[in-house]
């Protein structure tokens, strides 16, 4: 097969798997199939809404607007940097990096799972990176509550105009949030 159309990846990826259960070529198929896994690992929507709620609780210390490149939640501040990145074709991941200027240490984990309470590393991810135990912070963004919608707002809207009004997000971020939401018909 030289064509790599998604029909003839399709059928690629049923080869392997067939071959696989007969004993060879194992390894590719493991390799194929985290790189799938990780590419669609965390849905927009779960996505935004944990940065919302997240937002509102305080968890996310600080949020960056959807216009940039990349989504991020900041969850520390100082030298060791924690952030949540992500964004409607990068894939979730927590990142640890060790400041000041140039970073002495920095790493990444993917994560997988659905908003709320069902987030994880994504298989073959470090748990540990530059010294702290990112597991850990996976498990606070799983203790993160969900808001419900409210009249006229999604849930997931709902969460980021929360957060503008107890003042943990300026109201152009949030907007920028709750625009992305509507964009992606997020519940």
């Amino acid at each position: 097969m030289t064509s790599n159309s998604s029909a003839d990846l399709g059928r690629r990826g049923r080869w392997l798997r067939r071959t696989a259960a007969k004993g060879a070529i194992v390894v590719t198929t493991v390799s194929l199939s985290l790189t799938t896994a990780t590419a669609q690992s965390v849905r927009v929507c779960s996505g935004l809404g944990l940065y919302g709620n997240a937002a509102f609780e305080g968890l996310c210390k600080s949020l960056s607007p959807t216009t940039q490149n990349l989504w991020v939640c900041g969850m520390t501040t100082g030298i060791t940097d924690v952030h949540v990145t992500f964004n409607a074709t990068t894939a979730m991941h927590i990142t640890v990096r060790i400041n000041p200027a140039s970073p002495t240490c920095e790493g990444l984990a993917y994560m997988r799972g659905t908003f709320p309470n069902r987030f994880s590393l994504s298989p073959a991810q470090p748990t540990v990176i530059c010294g702290v135990n990112v597991a850990d912070y996976v498990a606070r963004l799983n203790a993160v509550g969900a808001m419900p919608a409210i009249p006229c707002l999604s849930a997931c809207q709902a969460a980021f105009d929360e957060a503008a009004g107890t003042l943990r997000l300026n109201s152009n971020i949030a907007g920028s949030y709750m625009n992305s939401c509507k964009k992606a018909r997020c519940p």
